[in-house]
């Protein structure tokens, strides 16, 4: 069966207004221009794409507060709350500014060794990180939804697109992690044809739109 999913990236939040790494904290929320893109994000869903079977977030604040908003966009209007696309865990960082320099030398750290199953510091593994989208992707090719809107995060986005690309860890690691730029209220569009996953569009920005 086809599975369409849209995997979109929170607005903006506090902790990104303020340059601190975000990682699994709960303490970022969104910031008011974060709900007004929320909002334009549900107006710009209704409008283009109709109704999803499936309405997935992130169970951090900052994804959930937007699912929220985006309940309209799913036949349901329920929101399926999941640890499973949360972004990946930044530990004893979590509320660090990015500027820190141990926070620079750690991740490049981690970075340079993504086949290691555990971090320093409390932060979680590329390979971990890999190994949960690796389930979504399952979980997903398996559902009976058609159709699915998953509020989720950067570093989620990006390993999920090196999955469907058939990247090992090492390449998203080296490649695509500091390379590609997943915008706050963007959007990537991967489909499961029966066979494979495939990726529609990567980084697609949400424009603000009325109500329709």
């Amino acid at each position: 069966m086809v599975v369409d999913v849209i995997l979109l990236r929170h607005p903006e939040s506090t902790f990104n207004v303020r340059g601190l790494v975000q990682g699994q904290s709960k303490k970022s929320v969104l910031t008011d221009k974060g709900r007004v893109l929320s909002a334009s994000a549900r107006n710009y869903f209704l409008n283009n794409f109709g109704l999803f079977d499936t309405l997935i977030s992130s169970d951090l604040p900052r994804a959930v507060q937007m699912a929220r908003e985006l309940k309209p966009c799913s036949k349901t209007r329920h929101i399926i709350q999941m640890a499973l696309v949360r972004e990946a865990g930044r530990g004893a960082f979590e509320g660090t500014p990015y500027s820190n320099a141990l926070w620079k030398s750690a991740h490049l750290a981690l970075d340079s060794n993504p086949y290691q199953a555990s971090a320093p510091f409390g932060m979680e593994s590329n390979m971990s990180l890999f190994r949960r989208v690796g389930i979504f992707f399952s979980m997903t090719a398996k559902s009976e939804s058609k159709s699915i809107l998953a509020v989720t995060h950067g570093e989620f986005i990006k390993a999920a697109i090196s999955c469907v690309l058939g990247m090992d860890v090492e390449a998203y690691s080296q490649k695509i992690k500091p390379n590609i730029i997943i915008p706050s209220c963007s959007f990537t569009h991967i489909a499961f044809n029966g066979v494979s996953w495939e990726v529609l569009s990567v980084a697609n920005p949400i424009p603000q739109v009325q109500e329709p």
